[in-house]
């Protein structure tokens, strides 16, 4: 994440801030000038009525020592500093808001399970959210960005199975005399039936075969090339994130096979009802 400097809060007993990127585009600090630091005021603990204004604040001063770029948020509202300089400067001696614990876990790891032994080891007076829970508004917009997507892709698939109703309806018109013949060789409705409803199928088939086989194309090469960007140069993740699930496929497939036969139903019903009397001279 570092765009710029070093990443050290401290060094030869000195202290160093890290500036996020938009606080650092935002008040045009130079990590090259060495002896203008940056100078924090925060308001004095319980000092409410002061004739001077300036004594109603603490001040520390401290030199930018490197600049992070992580999330646009982030990087316009933080600044990390060492603990000893953001105590003296707040006076909350020995006290956090909050820690961050990072650890190597097993690609397979229970990180639910995780979770709960470091509830039971801090007790009720701390929350402990992993990387999901602290980015839950963000993953939440992304599932219902998921579902209205999946949503319009029935409704296109639905529109799009006109036209395999139609061409079915057309073509059970048109062979009319041949099913006549059919018929009076002996074959039952039912066979009939099952003539139009396994061309429905087989439409149903190669059509997601192709279609998911050029997805899994598509989405391989996101992943693996990242051609396509989302635009923010800064932010840590520059090409559109892509995740291929196998669940994503199974339902894909069976939502347009289900579609797809549904549209073949009308078509096979019409072609059971063909009569011989009516069809068989053309």
């Amino acid at each position: 994440h570092l765009r710029e400097g070093n990443y050290e809060l401290q060094k030869d007993n000195i202290n160093y801030a890290l500036l996020g990127w938009g606080v650092q585009s935002q008040l045009s600090v130079s990590l090259v000038d060495e002896i203008t630091p940056l100078t924090f005021w925060y308001p004095k603990k319980g000092k409410k009525i002061i004739t001077n204004p300036l004594k109603a604040f603490d001040t520390g001063s401290i030199m930018a020592g490197g600049v992070l770029a992580i999330d646009q948020q982030f990087d316009k509202n933080n600044i990390i500093v060492p603990i000893d300089f953001a105590e003296e400067l707040m006076r909350y001696y020995g006290k956090i808001t909050s820690l961050e614990v990072k650890s190597k876990t097993a690609q397979k790891a229970d990180i639910q399970a995780i979770k709960l032994q470091l509830e039971d080891i801090m007790g009720e007076g701390f929350l402990v959210q992993n990387s999901d829970d602290q980015q839950a508004i963000m993953l939440r917009a992304f599932k219902i960005e998921r579902l209205f997507t999946f949503v319009v892709f029935i409704l296109i698939l639905g529109l799009a199975s006109f036209n395999i109703f139609f061409t079915l309806a057309i073509l059970v018109v048109e062979k009319k005399h041949h099913i006549a013949i059919l018929k009076a060789m002996g074959a039952s409705k039912n066979s009939i039936q099952n003539i139009f409803l396994i061309e429905g199928a087989l439409i149903a088939f190669w059509g997601t075969v192709i279609g998911l086989f050029s997805g899994f194309v598509l989405g391989f090469i996101q992943q693996t090339y990242e051609p396509i960007s989302i635009g923010v140069n800064s932010a840590v993740q520059t090409a559109y994130p892509l995740r291929l699930a196998g669940q994503d496929f199974i339902l894909v497939a069976i939502a347009v096979i289900l579609i797809t036969l549904s549209a073949s139903i009308i078509p096979a019903l019409n072609a059971k009802k063909v009569l011989i009397r009516e069809n068989i001279t053309k």
